[in-house]
């Protein structure tokens, strides 16, 4: 089924590839963790050009004097996490560990087969899987790996896959810009695999989507409007590539707030509205069973035609196009009384 979205999130000039990472704080490792680093500001001042060498011993001071580095066809940002002097070294033994184990190297199918999941975990993969549930810098440290090379873990993302969820969770818990560049970084990395690997219906696997899914609906407004458009191209994506996965881990309480506060001039309401149209083109629907306590429907309804008159156009146009898809939807399921609630409340 194609995913009909409200036409003011079709959006042309977002895309999943915007650096975003200048429009949030940066990652950093705590007090014990910073030696050796240098932060993002002083790495901008440097040539802001990518700059390619071979890795020889003084790779480490020339990844200093660079605010990008490229080891062979990978380019890598030098952000306060991969400036730590052990990064590079863990990148070469990663290329390392691919060359000793040929088989471990990921071929991309060109004509749409579905990549397949390595057989058998190597004894490195499961060293870095236990590393993943250490303390948080160390998880931070190996998460940034990953992000780095993904295609080279792709191989087995079904083992990974869980871990970098909980880490995505609690990076974004420990930060003051909750929904930041690590996080996206992150959830890039899991619509990267998504071709291999997607939660699994284990409810271990499914508890942990269910909470990076809320989290990043819960976090994904942004006063900046580019970060936003980035948060919520990143949430549908989600959804579209672990469809029939995650539907039911949609926090109603997030996409229905603009009922529970109406506040038509601000940008939580805006927010909301967009993440309703989200939920509504993934097939869920509002109802009395997962509506948050203290929340009924007609208030949902009511909530939505209130926008019709928004002195804004901008709204008034996003609300109308969400109440034409909920309309639809009823329609499509035979729900001739909601749709006829809809239509009363909307006339008034």
């Amino acid at each position: 089924r194609k995913h009909n979205y409200a036409p003011s999130q079709l959006l042309a000039d977002s895309s999943l590839s915007q650096d975003v990472s200048s429009m949030a704080k940066p990652m950093q490792f705590d007090d014990e963790d910073e030696q050796g680093s240098k932060s993002v500001e002083e790495a901008e001042q440097a040539a802001p050009s990518a700059l390619t060498m071979d890795v020889e011993d003084d790779d480490e001071e020339h990844m200093r004097s660079t605010s990008v580095y490229s080891l062979g066809e990978d380019q890598i940002e030098l952000d306060e996490v991969n400036k730590h002097p052990c990064m590079l070294t863990y990148l070469k033994l990663v290329e390392a560990m691919q060359e000793a184990d040929p088989g471990s190297r990921l071929v991309v199918p060109i004509d749409g087969t579905p990549i397949q999941q390595a057989t058998a975990t190597p004894d490195w993969i499961v060293a870095l899987k236990k590393d993943l549930t250490s303390n948080l810098n160390v998880r931070i440290f190996i998460g940034k790996l990953i992000i780095n090379k993904p295609r080279a873990f792709q191989p087995w993302a079904h083992e990974l896959i869980v871990p970098v969820m909980k880490l995505a969770c609690d990076v974004g818990k420990a930060q003051e810009e909750k929904f930041n560049y690590f996080v996206t970084d992150l959830c890039i990395v899991l619509l990267t695999w998504a071709d291999t690997a997607v939660p699994s219906p284990q409810v271990t696997d499914q508890m942990v989507a269910k909470a990076l899914l809320q989290f990043l609906m819960r976090h994904a407004q942004h006063e900046a409007t580019a970060v936003f458009k980035n948060n919520l191209n990143i949430i549908k994506m989600l959804l579209e590539k672990w469809r029939g996965k995650v539907q039911d881990c949609i926090p109603m309480d997030v996409v229905c707030s603009f009922a529970v506060n109406p506040d038509l001039t601000g940008k939580s309401s805006e927010s909301a509205l967009h993440l309703f149209s989200v939920a509504l083109a993934n097939n869920v629907y509002p109802s009395a069973d997962t509506l948050p306590p203290g929340l009924i429907l007609a208030d949902v309804v009511r909530g939505l035609a209130l926008y019709l008159n928004h002195k804004s156009r901008t709204m008034a146009r996003t609300a109308a196009s969400v109440i034409g898809m909920y309309m639809q939807g009823l329609d499509e399921a035979n729900n001739k009384v909601g749709l006829e609630n809809v239509v009363s409340y909307v006339k008034t």
